[in-house]
């Protein structure tokens, strides 16, 4: 399992409620209902724009318990980053809720989902105040690990935690026994649909449009109470003097009124504007820096004021009014619209917002872009700098999952990408890729430094146990690797420090795997790192162990190394061998 390095604080930022929203004291007063119960989950489920998150948002602002936010996109539905956010949002609340399995998570492959929130469980029953968690839009994160994750939370729930979730959908989370024994507060569209006299406030008080009393019933019958159309008719409301024609002439689906009112409020923004929010809409998130390199512009900060004050569905992400985003809605039609009218533009205006995002160090943004655009050459050329870097780190699950969203013949082309993808088989232990990968890399057009694919023909032929080849290979490719190459050289020091174990060499086994760690730099690859110190523990022992006590010190050392190394590592291979290693000393 693989965490993200670098969270998006905006994700678990508890929104601010629009100035013009509505108070609804009938819905704040289920809310209260639930947590004096003690109501294990709120499920506020309704179709897109009725005002989920901002309902439980102005909830939030009435509780004086704290509340950890997580605000789901696509991403988390790769179970890894769905719980490192979770583990975020509460640290981001209480600092001490999770904040020692963040490490744990980022530094192992296929720790049990499990063993991750039991530890959380934990920390949040051993903090004992009440506290409430926001999963908002979980429909955009719903996949079947995501699902089992959160079963298990549900089903493990401590007493002071509050879950409250909004979605789209009804989840798949088994939720019939908790209706049954009255753990579960449902609110759905129908509690969210706005009233005649909520109508009535949302635009006459709030945004003074004027509207007569049957102005008011017919533009409630005629949205069924959706909020988000109610919030488009104002915007066009505003800007007509002829209101009762307006009203009278509306109708149609949702579908078909939001593409009205959108055509209406576009229509009357001025040139400028609605090119900035065509060619900004591609962005999932915006600040003014991004839309000024996208557009080529210095004034984007203002136009972002000028939308927000205007009500043009753009939402502030942050107290700062550093980052927005688009309501969903309009930036779906807005997008559709840009697509539409210009696919070159909307291609390249992808491109573009990749481009800052790698600048800028998001690399999983700057990424996710590149595959929006469906070029996937571009794709693999904004991976080929990244692949290197993220696999000395120990994110080698990330590059595998870029590249298994790539075509085989455009792959072939990348040296790096063939080689790093062989490296990633040699872990999964998907041996029938690993050959023709790595023959790959030495035709590409695109080349790596000498030595690289040395490196992983010895790292291959070590794990299917081919030890003299291995060695043979290894040799090779020290001879090759340029001094930069710290973590390459690391991985074939490692292996000729594992040949010595097999062929009872010790001494050399030994100093192959002092040199592994001294020439490793920078590199925070955790299963590397414990190899290491498993074979040092190991070659102390042996050498040290029968005949100087004075020398158990280094054999101590080396294996309670090692086993601080293995901590939260999901491999008990490694704990099982290296306690057996230190077993004489520890």
């Amino acid at each position: 399992m693989e965490c993200i390095v670098d969270f998006l604080p905006t994700k678990y930022y508890i929104p601010e409620p629009a100035a013009i929203s509505i108070h609804r004291p009938q819905l704040d007063a289920r809310f209260n209902e639930a947590v004096s119960s003690n109501k294990k989950l709120i499920l506020v489920t309704a179709p897109a724009g009725f005002g989920k998150s901002t309902l439980v948002a102005q909830w939030l602002q009435t509780q004086a318990r704290p509340a950890a936010w997580l605000s789901l996109d696509t991403n988390e539905r790769n179970v890894s980053h769905f719980l490192g956010y979770l583990i975020q949002a509460f640290t981001s609340t209480a600092p001490h809720i999770g904040s020692k399995l963040l490490p744990i998570l980022n530094s192992t492959d296929s720790l049990p989902i499990e063993s991750i929130l039991a530890a959380l469980i934990n920390d949040l029953i051993q903090y004992g105040q009440e506290l409430v968690l926001v999963l908002d839009d979980f429909h955009e994160a719903e996949s079947a690990a995501v699902n089992r994750a959160a079963a298990y939370l549900l089903d493990n729930l401590p007493s002071n935690l509050t879950l409250i979730i909004t979605t789209r959908v009804f989840p798949d989370l088994s939720l019939s026994r908790m209706r049954v024994s009255g753990q579960l507060q449902e609110i759905h569209a129908e509690d969210l649909r706005f009233s005649d006299d909520e109508v009535r406030h949302l635009l006459n008080q709030n945004l003074q449009l004027a509207l007569t009393a049957d102005q008011i019933r017919a533009l409630r019958q005629r949205t069924e109470g959706w909020a988000a159309g109610l919030q488009l008719a104002a915007l066009s409301l505003a800007q007509t003097s002829d209101k009762s024609s307006f009203v009278g002439g509306f109708s149609g689906s949702h579908r078909y009124i939001t593409d009205y009112l959108t055509e209406e409020v576009l229509r009357h923004q001025p040139p400028e504007i609605q090119n900035f929010l065509l060619k900004t809409s591609v962005a999932e998130r915006l600040s003014a820096d991004l839309c000024n390199s996208l557009l080529g512009t210095k004034d984007s900060q203002t136009i972002l004021r000028y939308l927000e004050a205007n009500n043009l569905f753009v939402i502030p992400l942050d107290q700062e009014r550093i980052w927005y985003r688009y309501h969903h809605l309009f930036a779906d039609l807005l997008r559709q619209r840009f697509k539409l009218q210009d696919t070159e533009a909307y291609i390249n205006a992808l491109q573009a917002v990749s481009h800052w995002h790698l600048e800028q160090g998001n690399q999983e943004e700057g990424v996710a872009f590149a595959f929006a655009s469906g070029d996937m050459i571009f794709a693999a050329q904004m991976m080929t700098p990244l692949v290197a870097h993220l696999s000395s780190t120990g994110r080698s699950r990330q590059v595998r999952e870029w590249l298994g969203q790539l075509p085989d013949e455009i792959i072939s082309q990348y040296a790096s990408l063939c080689l790093y993808f062989a490296i990633t088989s040699i872990l999964q232990r998907e041996f029938e890729r690993v050959r023709p990968l790595l023959d790959a890399a030495e035709r590409a057009k695109h080349g790596v430094p000498p030595g690289y694919v040395d490196m992983a023909r010895a790292l291959y032929d070590s794990i299917i146990n081919d030890g003299e080849n291995a060695l043979d290979t290894a040799y090779l490719a020290l001879e090759k690797l340029p001094d930069t190459a710290g973590f390459e050289k690391s991985t074939v020091w490692l292996i000729i420090s594992t040949y010595g174990l097999t062929s009872n060499d010790i001494l050399s086994a030994h100093d192959a795997g002092k040199t592994a760690l001294n020439v490793r730099g920078d590199s925070t690859d955790t299963r590397g790192l414990v190899s290491i110190y498993h074979n040092l523990a190991t070659a102390d022992m042996v050498l040290w162990g029968p005949t100087s006590r004075t020398d158990l010190g280094s054999s101590s050392r080396s294996a309670s190394t090692a086993l601080r190394a293995t901590n939260g590592h999901s491999d008990d291979r490694y704990r099982v061998s290296v306690r057996h290693a230190g077993a004489g000393s520890l």
